[in-house]
């Protein structure tokens, strides 16, 4: 996805000339538009029942007209507007019936009066806009209440195609959130296509999402779909069939759904900015026994066994971040799924937090916990590089850490909630000063040396003040720590770990420079060590296995544990946080350092030994059969003796105790022999 430019009308109809429409710089074919474009007749005739005879249509992009024909020919007062003149002039003898009935004009400056149409269409118009918020308002505006605007546009992290004017391609939670936001009732489908999004809101006295869809992937209905939903919180979750299902066979289960690949997956929104808490009830049978598996994003949810009969099963809950997530159900044989049902109910943001990946909540918390100490919110701010998760989905946002700010995030990957924005690279995408508080945390090292400095000159321009910059900086260890990993990975799982790949190539940034390169400007900061290396490397290691075969409750258990009970602000630090104001003000500095933990502190020990249990129960945890292996059989170790001097205190006797304990650790024994093969392959074999 490409930034879009500021263009004038007279640019963009440039821009959208004969090459446009002809495959220069579309994905139309040479031969032109006319000869392959997408249709929306479907929609006339389904709105024709349900609009007044002579019900006033607007086709927002209308290009040759098409739709406008379809409309008037279904009974409408249609016109349309489109940027193109050289689309427009094909109308005369492409869709002869909107000759005389399309105009030019902006989809964010329309020509007509408040409430003046009983439907508004918008299909692959959305994505071109450069600011699609303006272009929804004057929507809004000029539909009369109850009237309808319906639309596709591609999922961006579905869709896998490069159109060079497409601006903004968002996820579907974007949508619904801005249209809920303008007063909408909204209903949403996917539809002929995993990415092709289509909406049909009608424009109400409150905003809601449609309880019991109309729109199902095979057409228009008026009963609940498979996906229903129940529960306090159900009025802000929505969940919908994307791809791998269709209309089941069987005449004793109309409004079943038959998954011939075994493998289905459907869409689970969560409105708003509060975390919900999810239950997932499937009443299915398959071709042949065997399991059923269900997945959320990243994280597998449960298992459990289906027979040749419609059997009934409840997976375990999980807490969820606000967005849009997948739901994956497999399993050995074709699949029969009689009843899909999400329970949705509250949870609290500590919940979902503390089932993170250890090395994400840190970041976070250190973040929000210094944010604290720089001034009272409600807030403006940006997290530069924030995708909260991983391949398949994210595992919250930056508003569970920063619930009472206006928050937003960007990164050059996609993510499924309504405050991300993907960017490719600078500049951002944003005026001066635009926000109280800029985040940018293990980003840095991603970027090559040579483009450092334009991404620090991009945070400094857009706050307004403060800057929490962190990375894994060039301190002793460090590229030791990601060396030992990367080999770890590729040794176990036979891939090269993109991300760390990065790290060691592009080298880690200097810390020294980076806290000079503020200084010059005048600011004044903090910096803080994140992350106890020793601690991090061992997390690593262990996560590997806890992981396996899937991310799910073991993983979590081990996070949450970790998350819970250790304490790793103390060098030497796997990252360092450098908490930075730009007015160059200090009397924040003091409370801001208090962050870090200190071995003179009168905690220490207790923190060690708190340290030291959580540890080992994760390293235990870690080193257990995976879910569903079978148990080996016990075997006893004795414990490493440990011999106390008389001056030492019970609870120091218990800490070297524990301590004895986790470097005796199978885990922790090979992590070490990792770590020298890994600074063999980095060449720093005398470190």
């Amino acid at each position: 996805m490409s930034s879009a430019p500021d263009l004038d009308a007279r640019a963009l109809g440039a821009l959208y000339d004969e090459g446009y429409y002809h495959g220069v710089n579309s994905g139309y074919p040479s031969a032109g538009y006319e000869s392959d474009h997408a249709s929306w007749r479907h929609w006339v005739a389904h709105l024709a029942a349900r609009c007044a005879s002579g019900a006033r249509w607007l086709d927002l992009g209308c290009a040759y007209g098409y739709l406008v024909a379809e409309a008037r020919a279904g009974g409408f007062v249609a016109v349309g507007v489109d940027v193109s003149a050289y689309a427009l002039s094909r109308a005369l003898r492409e869709a002869p019936a909107a000759a005389g009935r399309v105009l030019r004009g902006l989809a964010g400056r329309l020509p007509f009066g408040d409430g003046a149409f009983d439907v508004v269409s918008a299909f692959d118009v959305l994505e071109h806009l450069h600011e699609p918020e303006p272009a929804l308002a004057e929507i809004a505006r000029v539909l009369k209440p109850g009237g309808v605007l319906i639309g596709a546009t591609p999922d961006p992290l579905y869709f896998g195609g490069h159109e060079e004017t497409h601006y903004s391609e968002r996820p579907p939670s974007y949508w619904v959130d801005r249209l809920l936001a303008l007063g909408f009732t909204v209903d949403f489908r996917f539809f002929q296509a995993p990415y092709n999004l289509e909406v049909a809101a009608v424009r109400s006295a409150a905003s809601a999402l449609a309880p019991a869809g109309e729109l199902r992937p095979e057409g228009f209905g008026t009963a609940p779909g498979l996906g229903t939903v129940a529960g306090p919180e159900a009025a802000r979750v929505a969940l919908r069939v994307r791809t791998g299902f269709t209309a089941a066979p069987q005449l004793d289960a109309p409004d079943a759904q038959w998954s011939g690949a075994a493998d289905g997956l459907c869409y689970l929104l969560i409105t708003g900015r509060a975390p919900c808490r999810v239950t997932v009830r499937i009443e299915a049978c398959a071709e042949r026994p065997g399991d059923l598996v269900a997945q959320i994003g990243d994280q597998e949810i449960g298992r459990a066994p289906l027979g040749e009969a419609p059997g009934l099963v409840e997976l375990p809950s999980v807490p969820l971040p606000a967005g849009g997530h997948g739901l994956r159900l497999q399993a050995a044989s074709p699949l029969l799924v009689r009843r899909l049902e999400v329970v949705a109910e509250p949870v609290t943001r500590g919940e979902l937090l503390a089932r993170l990946p250890f090395d994400m909540y840190q970041r976070y918390d250190h973040a929000r916990a210094a944010a604290v100490r720089l001034g009272a919110s409600p807030r403006r701010v940006l997290d530069v590089g924030g995708v909260m998760g991983g391949a398949r989905g994210h595992f919250a946002t930056l508003a569970d850490f920063f619930p009472d700010d206006a928050t937003c995030a960007v990164d050059v990957r996609v993510a499924d909630h309504p405050d991300h924005r993907a960017v490719a690279e600078p500049p951002l995408p944003f005026a001066d000063a635009s926000f109280d508080l800029v985040l940018c945390q293990d980003v840095l090292e991603h970027v090559p040396p040579d483009e450092r400095t334009r991404l620090l000159d991009e945070l400094r321009r857009v706050s307004r003040r403060f800057i929490v910059l962190g990375a894994p900086f060039a301190t002793p260890g460090v590229r030791d720590a990601d060396a030992a990993l990367f080999a770890l990975v590729e040794a176990r799982h036979g891939y090269l770990h993109e991300f760390l790949r990065e790290h060691l190539t592009h080298g880690h940034p200097d810390l020294s420079a980076t806290i000079a390169y503020f200084e010059d400007a005048g600011a004044s900061l903090v910096t803080l060590p994140n992350g106890y290396l020793p601690y991090w490397s061992l997390m690593q290691a262990a996560n590997l296995l806890l992981a396996e075969p899937v991310l799910g409750e073991r993983y979590a258990r081990g996070q949450a544990r970790y998350n819970g009970h250790v304490a790793d602000r103390c060098a030497p630090a796997y990252r360092h946080v450098l908490v930075i104001d730009l007015a160059g003000a200090t009397d924040w500095c003091r409370d801001v350092r208090r962050l870090a933990a200190a071995d003179g502190d009168a905690d220490a020990a207790a923190r060690r030994l708190r340290d030291a249990r959580a540890l080992s129960e994760i390293l235990t945890l870690a080193a257990g059969p995976p879910p569903g292996a079978p148990a080996p059989a016990a075997r006893v170790e004795p414990a490493p003796a440990v011999v106390a001097a008389p001056t030492l205190s019970a609870a120091a006797v218990e800490d070297a105790r524990l301590a004895a304990r986790v470097r005796a650790h199978p885990i922790y024994r090979a992590y070490h022999g990792l770590r020298r093969i890994g600074r063999r392959l980095a060449g720093n074999e005398s470190t």
